[in-house]
C-alpha cells in the first residue's frame, strides 16, 4: 500500500473529482423522444439532438437519433432553463426551451417534426440556432461557446476541449486520426498557417465557430471533376459578430529563480482589407530538456505577418521573422560497441556553446484573373549566422578495462548561409470546365561558407600519441530547378484523365580546404581532408492518371516512369562517377466516405536520392575516434508503400477513432557500414542494401460525453509493428528482426465552470533479434503515468497541477529508471473582464527531472545524459487586451 505524500495527494484528487461527478449525476434529468420528417412523417436517422444552458450556451449533453429516429438525452439540470437543438443536414435547425422540475425529472415522448420552417410546440421558444456541433456538407462545425475554457484561455485550450482532438508533445493536432496541417482565421491564413503561432496568439473568447474540413488547395478548385480527398484537415476559426474587426493583443513579463526570465508582446489587426500581426518574445526558459547548465540558454525572436487584399482579384501575404538563439549544453555518454568476437566501451564528455541568428522573409501573391484563371507567386529568402565552440574528451576501454585510445579536442566553427527560392504557378480551366492546364516552375539557391578550427591530442595503446591542429575552409553552393506541366480533362461525367511531366535538376558544388598548423600559421595543405566536388542529379518523370468518382466513392490510378541521372565529379582527382536508374512507379488511391467516417486505401512508389554529405568522399574527422566517409557510388532509394486508413465519428455516443495499416519495402536502402581499425577507431561508410521492410497496425478510439456540467473524455491508442532492419558491421551483413508494441489509456473530466482532470498511462515494448552471431537480443520496455488538474475559475482564481511519473527499464538502475515530475501553477485574475492575470508557478517541484536516454542498436548500446534546468519558481504578469468591434467598411 502506498503511503507516500505523492500517492496520498493523487488519491485525494481522484476522490474529490469522482465525488463531485457523483453528486452532480444524482440530480440529472432526462428527455427522450423521436424526430421525424414534417412532410412524410418518416423517422430521421443521424439527427443531432443537443442540450445547452440558456445563460451561456455551454454544452450540457448531446445524442444522435437511431434508424427509428429515437433519441435520449440524460444528465440534464433540474430547475434550470436549458435549450434543446435539433439539427440535420438539409433541414432547418429547431430549438426549444425546457425547465425540468426536481419533482418530475424525466420527460418522455418529446417528439419533433422538422421541416424547412421550425415547428412551434407548446412551451417552445424558437430562437437563432446555437447547436454545439453540426454537419454542413463536408464540414464539421463546433459552436465554440459550448466548450468553455478559463477567461484567459487560448485557442489551443478551446481545441483541446473538442471531441476526438489530440495535441501531442510537439504541438501537432489530430482529429480522429487525421492530421491538421492548416489553421485559418475567417477563411484566410493567419501567421502563414503556422499551428503554434495561431493557437497561442488568439484568445478563445473571440471565437464563434471552429470549422473542420478536408484540406483543399487552389489547384483542387481549378481541376475539373470532383475534388480528391486529402488525408489532412484544415481548421477555420470564425469570429463572434462583435469581434470581427479591430486590434487584439497581449503582453507579459516573468522573472524567477535561477536567473529565469521571459517576456512577450503581440499585436494583431483583424478584419478589413489589411490584416497584420506582430509577435516578439525573449527569455531563457528554453524548450524541452536541453536547457543548459543553470539554464544558460537564450531565445529571442520577432515575427510579423500581413494579409492585404488588392482589389477584388488579388491578395498578398508577407511574413518576416528575426531570430537569435544561444544554448550551452553538457552531455556525457557511455557506449558499448559489439563485435562478433568481443566488445569495448567508449566514454565521451561534450561541452558545447552554440549561437544562431538570422532573418526569414516569405511573400506570396495570389491573383485570380477571372473565374477560370489563377496565378500564384511565392518568394522566400533567409540568412543565417552560426557560431559554435566545443570541448570534447573521449576514451575507449577494453572488456578488461584497459585504455585503448583517448582524445581531448577543441573545436570552433563559424558559418554563414543565404537561401533564395521562388515559385510561379499558372492554372487555367477551359470555358466548359471540363479541362485544365497546370504549370509550375520553382528554383532555389543556397550559398554557405564556413571557417573551422580543430585541435586535439590523441593517444593510443599500440601507437605513439599525435596532435591534430587544423583549420578548414568550406564553401558550398547548391541549386535546384523544378518544372511541372499537367493537362487534365473530364472524359465522362465521373471519369477524368490527366497526363503530365515533371523535371528536377539539383546541383551541389562543394569545396573544402584543410591546412595543418606550422610555425608560420595554418599553411600546410592536407590533401586527405581537402576536396572539390560537384554533384548533379537530373530527375524526369512523365506520368498519366485516370480517375473515377461517383458521389462519395473515388479511385485514381497513376502510372509514371522515372529516369534518374546521378553524376559526381571530383575536380581535384579529375575523376567522376555516373549512375543512371530507371523505375516504373505505379500508384493507386481508393477512398469512400460515409456519414460516420471514411476509408482510404493507397499504394505508392517513391524515389529519393542520397544527400551530398552521404556521397562526399571527404573524411569527416570532427571526432578523431569516429570518422565518417561518404560513398560516391550510392544509388537512389526506391520505396514501395501501401496503407489502409479508416476514420469514424459517431455523434450519438460522441465516439470517434481510426484504424491504420501501413507497410513498406525498400530497395537500395542507404545504411551505415561500421568498422573498427586495429586502434579501435570507428570508421563509418555508407552503402546500399536490400531487405529492409516494415509493417505497422495502429488504432485509436476516443469518446467525449456530457454528464450534467461535466464533460467526460476517454481514449485508447494501440499499435504493433514488425520490421527487418539491415546493417553492416566490419563488412558483415546483419539482419535485425524487430517487434514493437505501444499502447496508452487516457481519461478525464472537465467541469464547465470549475475544474478539469486528466490522467493517462503509456506503455511501450520492443524486441530486436540479430542474425549476426555474437550480437545480443535487445528487449526494452517503458511505462509512463500522467495526471493533471486544471482549475478554470473560482472567484477569479485558477491554477493547474501536472504530475508525471516515468519508469524506464531500458535504463541501468544507477541512471534513474524512475522519475517524478510535478509542476504547479496558481493564478489570480483582475479587472472587470479578467484581462489582467498574475501567475505564480513552480517547475519540477521535486527537483527530479533528468534528461537520460538509451539508444539500442544491433552494433552498440549507448547511455546518454544531458544537463537540465531543474526546479525553478516563476512569477508572471500578463495583460490581454482587445479593441474589437463589429465589421465596418473602411479603406483598410
Amino acid at each position: 500500500m502506498c503511503k507516500s505524500p505523492r500517492c496520498l495527494c493523487l488519491l485525494m484528487l481522484l476522490l474529490l473529482v469522482s465525488g463531485l461527478a457523483a453528486a452532480q449525476a444524482n440530480r440529472n434529468g432526462r428527455i427522450s423522444g423521436r424526430v421525424t420528417d414534417a412532410a412524410s412523417r418518416k423517422p430521421l436517422e443521424a439527427a443531432t439532438v443537443s442540450a445547452v444552458r440558456a445563460k451561456d450556451s455551454s454544452l450540457i449533453t448531446y445524442a444522435a437519433t437511431n434508424a427509428e429516429g429515437v433519441y435520449r438525452l440524460t444528465g440534464l439540470p433540474l430547475d434550470q432553463p436549458f435549450e434543446v437543438f435539433i439539427t440535420r443536414q438539409g433541414y432547418r435547425d429547431t430549438v426549444a426551451v425546457f425547465k425540468l422540475p426536481a419533482a418530475h425529472p424525466h420527460l418522455d415522448s418529446v417528439n419533433w417534426a422538422i421541416a424547412v420552417l421550425p415547428i412551434e410546440l407548446k412551451g417552445v421558444s424558437v430562437v437563432a440556432p446555437r447547436a454545439p456541433f453540426t454537419y454542413r456538407k463536408d464540414t464539421l462545425e463546433f459552436h465554440a461557446p459550448a466548450y468553455p475554457v478559463k477567461p484567459n484561455g487560448t485557442v489551443r485550450d478551446l481545441i483541446m476541449r473538442l471531441p476526438g482532438v489530440v495535441i501531442d508533445a510537439s504541438g501537432g493536432i489530430t482529429l480522429f486520426g487525421k492530421r491538421v496541417d492548416r489553421i485559418q482565421l475567417e477563411g484566410k491564413d493567419f501567421y502563414a498557417g503556422d499551428l503554434d503561432m495561431s493557437v497561442e496568439n488568439l484568445p478563445a473568447y473571440i471565437i464563434e465557430k471552429v470549422q473542420v474540413a478536408t484540406t483543399y488547395t487552389k489547384l483542387d478548385e481549378l481541376t475539373p471533376g470532383p475534388k480528391k480527398r486529402s488525408q489532412n484537415l484544415t481548421i477555420n476559426l470564425t469570429l463572434k459578430s462583435d469581434k470581427k474587426q479591430g486590434f487584439l493583443g497581449k503582453a507579459y513579463a516573468a522573472a524567477g529563480t535561477q536567473e529565469r526570465y521571459s517576456g512577450a508582446l503581440s499585436l494583431n489587426r483583424l478584419g478589413g482589407k489589411v490584416r497584420f500581426g506582430a509577435y516578439g518574445q525573449a527569455g531563457n526558459l528554453g524548450q524541452g530538456n536541453y536547457t543548459g547548465s543553470r539554464g544558460r540558454i537564450r531565445n529571442e525572436s520577432v515575427n510579423m505577418t500581413s494579409n492585404v487584399e488588392v482589389g477584388k482579384k488579388a491578395h498578398v501575404d508577407v511574413d518576416y521573422s528575426i531570430i537569435r538563439n544561444s544554448m550551452y549544453t553538457e552531455m556525457q555518454s557511455e557506449r558499448i560497441n559489439f563485435l562478433p568476437d568481443s566488445s569495448f566501451t567508449n566514454k565521451t564528455t561534450n561541452n558545447n556553446q552554440n549561437e544562431t541568428s538570422g532573418h526569414n522573409l516569405n511573400a506570396r501573391m495570389n491573383y485570380d484573373a477571372d473565374s477560370l484563371t489563377n496565378w500564384n507567386f511565392q518568394l522566400s529568402a533567409s540568412f543565417r549566422n552560426n557560431e559554435s565552440l566545443g570541448n570534447n574528451s573521449a576514451s575507449s576501454l577494453s572488456e578488461e578495462g584497459t585504455l585503448i585510445n583517448a582524445t581531448n579536442s577543441r573545436r570552433k566553427d563559424a558559418s554563414k548561409s543565404q537561401n533564395l527560392s521562388s515559385t510561379i504557378s499558372y492554372r487555367r480551366m477551359t470555358r466548359n470546365r471540363k479541362g485544365s492546364l497546370n504549370a509550375q516552375y520553382g528554383s532555389s539557391f543556397n550559398l554557405s561558407d564556413g571557417d573551422g578550427f580543430q585541435y586535439s591530442i590523441n593517444s593510443f595503446l599500440k601507437k605513439p600519441s599525435d596532435t591534430l591542429d587544423q583549420r578548414s575552409f568550406n564553401d558550398n553552393l547548391s541549386q535546384s530547378h523544378t518544372l511541372s506541366l499537367e493537362l487534365s480533362y473530364m472524359l465522362l461525367k465521373d471519369i477524368s484523365l490527366a497526363g503530365g511531366y515533371r523535371f528536377n535538376y539539383a546541383g551541389n558544388n562543394q569545396q573544402r580546404e584543410t591546412f595543418n598548423a606550422t610555425p608560420a600559421g595554418y599553411t600546410k595543405p592536407d590533401s586527405l581532408l581537402s576536396a572539390h566536388n560537384r554533384m548533379d542529379n537530373i530527375y524526369q518523370q512523365p506520368y498519366v492518371s485516370l480517375g473515377y468518382r461517383l458521389n462519395n466513392f473515388g479511385i485514381t490510378l497513376n502510372g509514371a516512369w522515372s529516369f534518374l541521372d546521378q553524376r559526381s565529379k571530383f575536380l581535384w582527382e579529375d575523376s567522376s562517377v555516373v549512375i543512371k536508374q530507371q523505375q516504373f512507379s505505379p500508384s493507386v488511391t481508393i477512398d469512400q466516405s460515409f456519414e460516420w467516417g471514411s476509408i482510404n486505401v493507397s499504394y505508392n512508389n517513391s524515389t529519393s536520392a542520397p544527400s551530398p554529405y552521404e556521397r562526399s568522399p571527404i573524411i569527416d574527422n570532427r571526432n578523431p575516434l569516429a570518422v565518417i566517409i561518404g560513398n560516391p557510388s550510392l544509388k537512389s532509394t526506391m520505396d514501395h508503400s501501401a496503407s489502409v486508413n479508416l476514420s469514424m465519428f459517431q455523434p450519438k455516443s460522441g465516439l470517434g477513432g481510426s484504424i491504420a495499416l501501413d507497410g513498406s519495402v525498400t530497395q537500395n536502402q542507404i545504411v551505415e557500414d561500421i568498422s573498427y581499425d586495429s586502434l579501435r577507431r570507428q570508421v563509418t561508410r555508407f552503402r546500399n542494401t536490400n531487405g529492409t521492410q516494415s509493417f505497422r497496425m495502429s488504432g485509436n478510439m476516443n469518446s467525449a460525453n456530457h454528464i450534467g456540467k461535466w464533460m467526460v473524455r476517454g481514449g485508447i491508442n494501440a499499435s504493433v509493428s514488425n520490421g527487418r532492419d539491415v546493417s553492416y558491421l566490419d563488412a558483415k551483413r546483419n539482419e535485425a528482426s524487430r517487434w514493437s508494441m505501444a499502447g496508452s489509456l487516457n481519461g478525464g473530466a472537465h467541469h464547465s465552470e470549475v475544474l478539469g482532470f486528466n490522467t493517462g498511462v503509456t506503455y511501450s515494448w520492443s524486441r530486436s533479434i540479430n542474425s549476426l552471431e555474437g550480437l545480443n537480443t535487445v528487449e526494452t520496455q517503458q511505462v509512463q503515468y500522467l495526471a493533471a488538474v486544471d482549475i478554470l475559475g473560482i472567484k477569479k482564481m485558477g491554477g493547474s497541477l501536472q504530475y508525471n511519473y516515468t519508469l524506464n527499464n531500458q535504463l541501468p538502475p544507477d541512471m534513474g529508471r524512475r522519475m517524478h515530475r510535478l509542476a504547479v501553477t496558481v493564478e489570480r485574475r483582475f479587472l472587470k473582464n479578467e484581462r489582467l492575470t498574475l501567475i505564480a508557478s513552480v517547475s519540477d517541484l521535486f527537483n527530479n527531472q533528468q534528461n537520460v536516454h538509451r539508444n539500442v542498436t544491433p552494433s552498440y548500446v549507448e547511455n546518454r545524459t544531458s544537463n537540465v534546468l531543474g526546479r525553478y519558481f516563476l512569477l508572471r504578469l500578463q495583460f490581454n487586451f482587445d479593441l474589437l468591434h463589429k465589421e465596418r467598411k473602411t479603406w483598410l
